[in-house]
């Protein structure tokens, strides 16, 4: 005799359909409620085990429980009127969110807190004036003190102030992962400039774009950068600039809520969007984390996210903010765990602020060459991209003390804005965590009419805030879309195009992207951006770009078309790939031999 021939007559057999996301899509709001408490009594009915012997047909839901769900008046009457007139199930909104749901959404996203309103750099002037002496800066050029990073940048100041650039003006930063690198942000940000941040291997055509969209007269880069601007901008080599002004400089001071830098992200059209945001926005997220994490003068962050990666402004400024330290890893040595590993141990790192492939990266190095765990990090941050169930384990397992923290959120948002503290791995999750929002921030799931989701059902993410950003730049249409007000939830909103969905718990179920962008080690890639660039390739007549999810590291995958002329051949093609390549936006994309030394592999496909 099975278990359901002999079940207590007090459960009922819901049937397992009923819990199958696609069942549910277009259900009203009020079938949506139901449904997310089938769905939450789902979770105690598999550990207790509750369930039929195979787990295949039935959830037993004991009456009593579903009496404590839905022992309430609102319920008993809404439950009244569907039974006496069934047209009210397709109604688009019948009753709110249970009294519970409501109370820990509300819960979650009051979390406020009084920050000192600061520009970026208010707190490293301070801390270079006081104690010149601590150290700001170790590179390969060997370390750099506080003090010396700030005579440094008001050099740097001080040449674009006699090139009379102008308060709000958008300067390029195309400088390696140095000294020079931070200097240039801090001497932009001294006279008033919005810091631009183009990668030193950015395809030329993909910089003109950024220059030529924040019509930019000046780049600041290193003399053995490439980059460079057009003819109608100066490019100063910083590394090259002498100290012979010491008239006294003054900084320009500009209100919090003004731009402070500008971060390009692919776009649908083959053409960079960047992003605006203020010193406000990502102060507020600067200092949330270093409250909670007590972030202080004794710390010393691994710096390895690229400066157009907004990882990189919590690296600078969380850290200058508080008197700590910032350890480069060298651009030639971006990908090399073995360099990142010596850099560790020589300047007893610790934090670790990156994507988790590359947290990933460096544990397989470790594991692969037995070396010995630095445990002065103390505090790891993964964000950017999905984190695998088994990396906060495999971390611990290294060192049991170490504190992770698994963020997320969106540029547009202004570094993170929702965090989860990693304390143990539950049976019943999918995937670890989105979290709960960050101070001053909010999260909201909401369907198709931009209603409140209830738990366990999956609707778009919106983020609200202090952390927003201000706009796309250029881009008023784009703008007004994805920043808007709503009348719902009465706050400026951002509108993310993530899914996602709350679990009872309080926090939210990250589900991946509603429409055509990827991530790739936490960059933020349109697909049909890589198909643009391909399709302006002569030889190219059309272009379908993918991601294989089969693969661990999310390889790109290009079918495409040949031109029809008798000329092209394929090898041609093929021996076309590298220029072709240049003209994507896909985290570096490089060739096989050099992607299987990083061990991370792309590939490249072309059909006739």
């Amino acid at each position: 005799m099975s278990k359901m021939e002999y079940m207590p007559v007090d459960c009922l057999q819901v049937p397992k359909v009923l819990f199958q996301i696609e069942k549910y899509k277009n259900l009203s709001n009020t079938a949506k409620i139901l449904y997310s408490l089938f769905l939450d009594r789902l979770k105690f009915a598999v550990q207790n085990g509750w369930v039929d012997h195979n787990g295949d047909l039935f959830v037993i839901y004991p009456k009593s429980e579903m009496k404590k769900d839905l022992n309430t008046t609102r319920f008993r009457q809404t439950l009244d009127h569907l039974s006496d007139n069934i047209v009210l199930w397709n109604q688009t909104k019948i009753i709110d969110l249970p009294d519970a749901q409501k109370e820990r959404r509300n819960k979650v996203n009051s979390r406020e807190a009084v920050f000192e309103d600061k520009l970026l750099y208010e707190d490293f002037l301070k801390i270079a004036k006081e104690h010149p002496e601590y150290t700001a800066v170790y590179d390969s050029l060997g370390s750099m003190s506080y003090g010396e990073l700030l005579d440094l940048s008001l050099n740097i100041a001080k040449k674009l102030k006699k090139e009379n650039v102008e308060t709000g003006e958008k300067i390029i930063i195309s400088a390696p992962k140095n000294r020079y690198q931070v200097a240039t942000v801090l001497g932009t940000l001294f006279i008033g400039g919005v810091y631009v941040p183009v990668d030193i291997n950015s395809p030329q055509k993909r910089a003109e774009s950024i220059i030529s969209q924040c019509n930019s007269k000046i780049v600041l880069k290193t003399t053995d950068v490439k980059v460079q601007g057009n003819e109608k901008c100066l490019n100063i080599d910083v590394d090259q600039l002498t100290n012979e002004d010491k008239i006294d400089f003054e900084c320009t001071t500009v209100q919090t809520k003004e731009p402070a830098y500008v971060i390009f992200t692919s776009g649908t059209t083959g053409t960079p969007k960047g992003v605006v945001v203020s010193h406000r926005a990502a102060w507020n997220t600067i200092c949330d984390i270093n409250e909670t994490y007590h972030v202080n003068q004794e710390d010393r962050i691994f710096a390895i996210s690229k400066l157009n990666f907004d990882l990189s402004v919590y690296d600078l400024f969380g850290m200058l903010s508080v008197g700590a330290a910032i350890v480069y890893v060298d651009d030639s040595n971006y990908m090399n765990p073995q360099e990142w590993h010596d850099k560790i141990v020589q300047h007893n790192v610790t934090i670790w602020n990156s994507v988790p492939a590359l947290r990933n990266l460096y544990l397989t190095y470790l594991k692969e060459n037995g070396k010995v765990y630095k445990e002065s990090i103390r505090l790891s941050l993964l964000s950017g991209d999905w984190i695998p169930k088994e990396m906060p384990e495999d971390i611990l397992n290294y060192n049991k003390n170490e504190q992770i923290i698994c963020l997320g959120g969106a540029t547009e948002a202004a570094i993170w804005s929702i965090a989860h503290e990693y304390k143990g791995l539950e049976k019943w999750w999918n995937s670890i965590p989105y979290g709960i929002p960050l101070r001053n921030q909010k999260f909201f799931v909401v369907d198709e009419n931009g209603e409140d989701c209830p738990d366990w059902c999956v609707g778009e993410l919106w983020i609200a805030g202090e952390g927003l950003a201000d706009k796309y730049l250029g881009e008023a249409e784009l703008s007004n879309k994805k920043f808007f007000y709503s009348h719902v939830h009465n706050c400026r909103m951002y509108r993310t195009g993530d899914m996602g969905r709350y679990i009872p718990t309080g926090e939210i179920e990250f589900l991946g992207r509603a429409d055509n962008q990827v991530k790739i080690r936490g960059y933020r890639i349109e697909l049909g951006e890589i198909e643009n660039a391909l399709e302006m390739q002569e030889e190219i007549k059309r272009a379908i770009v993918r991601i294989d999810n089969d693969k661990k590291d999310l390889p790109i995958e290009a079918v495409v078309e040949i031109a029809p002329t008798d000329q092209k051949e394929r090898q041609g093609v093929i021996a076309q790939k590298n220029d072709i390549l240049k003209n994507i936006e896909a985290v570096n994309i490089e060739f096989e031999e050099k992607l299987k030394q990083n061990k991370l592999c792309k590939r490249f496909c072309t059909k006739r």
